[in-house]
């Protein structure tokens, strides 16, 4: 596994906590990146948050490099059909939202032409308006239908790739990390602090509080077509207060399968 680039860790200072010699973190989980530019970040709500007093990545890669055979990689070819799935997708959406919208305007213009007088001017304004609109709904409508099958088609060989190359790093995981629980155990014992977690709030934020020392900040959040994972190593101070922001800029992006 990557090893995460670690940003925007952000000490509070030096804010005592009452009445106990523990440390605080709290994390920000906020959505960013997939928004329009210049929009607010959104926070991720109901997220699990681990606070790990060792760091997994180093526990993984070490078994990863020690098993004979390499983990069956995720093949370009996939990768690029992906993308291209995802913008077929996008395209489907952002032409069937078009097309909803001059269909309503369409049904709208009914309703208000039914009961008027076909020899009014404003019935005859309006009926060129829906004139105007009709061979553009249908010509939408066509591109909905072919932008869907566009998607439909790419998701079904996606899917059919994705099973296939799933399956073969979901065996080698499971003998190559085969050892993982006993070593976690073992190192718990040894370090004599425990795996802490919370989830966050509706506001994105959760608070864990710790005995002094080093932790790991991890969590994992999934997307339509990726997964967001943070590990990202904090020193706890006895009586301080560290807070935490997890976004895109600060994750490892990873394809999901």
């Amino acid at each position: 596994m990557n090893r995460l680039v670690l940003l925007l860790i952000t000490i509070t200072g030096a804010s005592f906590l009452a009445g106990c010699g523990d440390a605080e973190v709290i994390v920000h989980a906020l959505q960013t990146g997939a928004a329009e530019e210049g929009s607010e970040p959104t926070p991720i709500k109901d997220l699990q948050v681990r606070l790990l007093p060792y760091d997994r990545d180093v526990i993984f890669d070490s078994l990863a490099a020690a098993y004979p055979v390499p983990q069956p990689e995720i093949p370009d070819t996939l990768l690029k059909l992906r993308d291209a799935m995802a913008q077929a997708h996008a395209e489907w959406n952002e032409t069937e939202h078009r097309w909803a919208t001059v269909r309503d305007s369409l049904q709208t213009l009914s309703k208000t032409m039914q009961g008027m007088s076909r020899a009014s001017a404003e019935y005859r304004v309006l009926y060129r308006d829906f004139q105007q609109l009709e061979p553009l709904e249908a010509e939408l409508s066509k591109r909905k239908d072919a932008a869907f099958a566009r998607f439909t088609a790419l998701q079904s060989e996606v899917v059919k790739l994705s099973d296939e190359i799933r399956l073969k790093r979901e065996a080698w995981e499971d003998e190559a990390y085969a050892p993982v629980d006993k070593i976690i155990l073992e190192r718990l014992k040894k370090l004599g602090r425990p795996e802490l977690a919370d989830t966050t709030q509706a506001t994105g934020t959760a608070r864990l509080k710790a005995k002094p020392g080093k932790w790991w900040v991890t969590a994992r959040y999934d997307l339509p077509y990726e997964e967001l994972y943070w590990n990202i190593p904090v020193e706890l101070k006895r009586g301080e207060s560290l807070e935490i922001r997890l976004t895109r800029e600060n994750a490892e992006v990873r394809p999901k399968l």
